[in-house]
């Protein structure tokens, strides 16, 4: 694949079963994208399909209509064909939770960073109306300058949506970061998402989550009914102040949390910083490698979206967690026996790190933007806070007090191509949207994306309309019409058992015709039904056509039949029965003749093949005559149909 909507492909960065990750480039202004694809062609259940469509699109709409550093830019989504994908920012760093498996954790500086730059996205987004409900690690971003991108907003839904990837009694998300109301599939708001960056900020300051289960329905039953470990019992070195603020973000009751997610991590770093001596907690370090926290980014490391392989499943596998709390619990004295020497020891490579971290990452020389001049990420509060945590410092990059005014929503165009088509045969639809943060097309296709194309092949005229919703719940649609033209008829057989004879000999046709109102065969032979049989005996060489009529139109085929004379004419009978009839009564007049050019009987009947029936009804006793034409002359033959007074 060279070339994917307005974009040049430079590579790939992940395969999943579902699709790829390529990185590419905009050739109109040089800038890197990453782009999200879909293969529909490679799935082949229709509900899967259309799950997957929805997610991606979903996505797109959602992260679309936000624009703010701490979150990833979506730049085109688009579908041509089979395919579907979404343009969106380059980000050449990795993401929180490949920074938590590294060999040297990150530092206090740094998770004061992630933190409240996080949760500023996130309220952010939250008062434009959408939730992210999937806040992970995995979805939080690091660029080269060491600041946020919250990335993946493919489950994310807005609060003034009333439809949503769930079905009755499912959820959607990664289950160790998600409420005790997502994870019930209940109705939830952007509380939910202040939970789940609860319980990434409890894993960074413990070492682990507060909720751990070998199987599923053990870690959904501690998460809907049991109260968090207290953080200070799991890593002894934070205060129960720190504890105290943990409990009510991941409080069951909704309204027991905070009301923003900023003000949860402001109340957090104050008192976080009260304990300059709590240092986050690793509960197991894997083997020494050579990467550090604070290294300049390797591009090879962890490119830009590379969550291709959720696209499959709604649900993830829960991420290997530390031992159980019963083990722990047996370990306690020795870890206490030691402790004063660990911390030492943590205190002095903290502050080693923090320096080398803050002078590698957040003094890093920053590069020219492509396109937009450099936005200065939000920083979290000084090291002591303010006295009141719960207002966020009033810094320019703080969410503003009042929601920006949201772009106006526009239907640029949505046409069709050919506007008449006939039975079984496509038109293009073509649209195009600003602003929306969701549109569908119906009947029959569902949640698109932005701008497309999709083929439709109606089976009779349809009004296809296109509804775009805006993030504050408003609405604009527009519709068109594809008229289905009636099909003329089909002449599926028309034969003959034989087309070349002698004079007399029989020819039999068969014929098939659908979707006509009527059906003829000239030479005499007149309407028939749509499907039959009949005998011809042509005395001359004739061309028969059937000729199928209908809403449509008409259709024709012909058949011509070669009549040769191979010996002299001869009449071989022609008789009357019953020659006698009484006033008013029939009588039939059978004949055959062969080698003759022409036939016919007179009085009355004319011209006629070479062997056949009629019956007359003459008022008076008559002569009938047939005559036998050929190159030598005419003879004939008379028969006397007698009535009686």
């Amino acid at each position: 694949m060279e070339r994917i909507g307005p974009y040049k492909v430079t590579g790939e960065i992940g395969r999943g079963g579902m699709g790829v990750v390529l990185r590419g480039v905009d050739p109109a202004i040089g800038r890197q994208v990453a782009i999200k694809v879909i293969l529909f062609r490679d799935v082949t259940d229709s509900k899967e399909r259309e799950m997957m469509r929805t997610r991606l699109f979903r996505e797109a709409h959602a992260a679309g209509i936000l624009s703010h550093p701490g979150i990833v830019t979506v730049y085109y989504v688009g579908e041509e064909g089979e395919t579907a994908f979404i343009a969106m920012e380059f980000v050449d760093g990795p993401t929180l939770q490949k920074l938590l498996s590294a060999p040297q954790p990150p530092g206090r500086e740094v998770l004061r960073r992630v933190l409240w730059q996080t949760a500023v996205a996130l309220d952010y987004a939250h008062s434009k109306g959408i939730i992210h409900r999937d806040i992970k690690p995995a979805n939080i971003m690091l660029d080269e300058n060491g600041s946020v991108k919250i990335c993946d907003f493919g489950i994310a839904k807005g609060l003034f949506e009333q439809s949503s990837l769930t079905q009755a009694g499912t959820s959607l998300g990664t289950p160790t970061y998600m409420s005790p109301q997502q994870i019930q599939a209940e109705a939830v708001d952007h509380r939910t998402d202040q939970y789940s960056l609860g319980v990434v900020a409890y894993q960074l300051l413990t070492g682990q989550t507060p909720y751990q289960g070998d199987r599923m329905p053990t870690l959904v039953y501690h998460i809907v009914n049991d109260p968090p470990p207290p953080a200070h019992t799991v890593n002894p070195a934070l205060s129960p102040g720190v504890n105290e603020v943990l409990q009510k973000v991941l409080a069951k009751d909704p309204a027991a949390r905070y009301a923003s997610c900023s003000e949860f991590v402001g109340a957090l770093l104050e008192k976080w910083d009260a304990d300059p001596a709590a240092v986050p907690q690793r509960k197991a370090d894997p083997p020494t490698s050579t990467m550090h926290w604070g290294s300049p980014p390797d591009p090879s490391r962890e490119p830009a979206a590379r969550e291709i392989g959720r696209m499959k499943t709604a649900i993830l596998p829960i991420p290997e967690q530390p031992e159980p709390e019963t083990r722990r619990t047996t370990r306690g004295k020795s870890k206490l026996l030691v402790g004063g020497l660990a911390a030492a020891v943590v205190l002095l490579g903290l502050g080693i790190g923090g320096w080398y971290v803050y002078t590698r990452v957040l003094n890093a020389p920053k590069p020219i933007a492509d396109v937009k001049p450099e936005v200065k990420p939000p920083q979290p509060p000084p090291n002591p806070p303010p006295a009141t945590p719960s207002t966020p410092p009033n810094t320019e990059t703080n969410p503003p007090t009042v929601p920006p005014v949201a772009a106006a929503l526009a239907i640029d165009g949505f046409t069709v191509e050919p506007q008449t088509v006939s039975s079984g045969t496509a038109a293009t639809l073509k649209w195009s949207v600003k602003n929306a943060a969701e549109v569908t097309i119906e009947p029959g296709i569902g949640v698109v994306g932005a701008s497309g194309t999709r083929s439709v092949s109606p089976q009779q005229a349809t009004t296809y309309t296109l509804t775009a919703k805006g993030a504050n719940g408003a609405s604009k649609s527009e519709t068109v019409t594809v008229q289905v033209a009636a099909s003329p008829p089909a002449i599926q057989e028309f034969s003959a058992s034989r087309t070349e004879i002698e004079p007399g000999q029989a020819v039999v046709f068969h014929w098939k015709v659908s979707g006509a109102e009527e059906v003829s065969i000239d030479q005499g032979i007149g309407k028939v039904q749509p499907q039959g049989s009949q005998a011809v005996f042509p005395t001359a060489s004739k061309t028969y056509v059937l000729v199928a009529k209908g809403p449509g139109g008409s259709v024709n085929k012909s058949i011509p039949v070669t009549v040769t004379a191979n010996g002299p004419a001869k009449i071989v009978r022609f008789s009357a029965d019953p020659s006698t009839i009484g006033a008013g009564e029939m009588a039939v007049l059978r004949w055959e003749v062969k080698n003759a050019s022409e036939v016919r009987i007179e009085p009355d009947v004319g011209v006629v093949e070479a062997q056949g029936v009629c019956k007359v009804s003459p008022q008076t006793t008559t002569k009938f005559k047939l005559f036998a034409v050929t190159e030598k002359g005419t003879f004939f033959k008379e028969v006397q149909v007698k009535v009686k007074k």
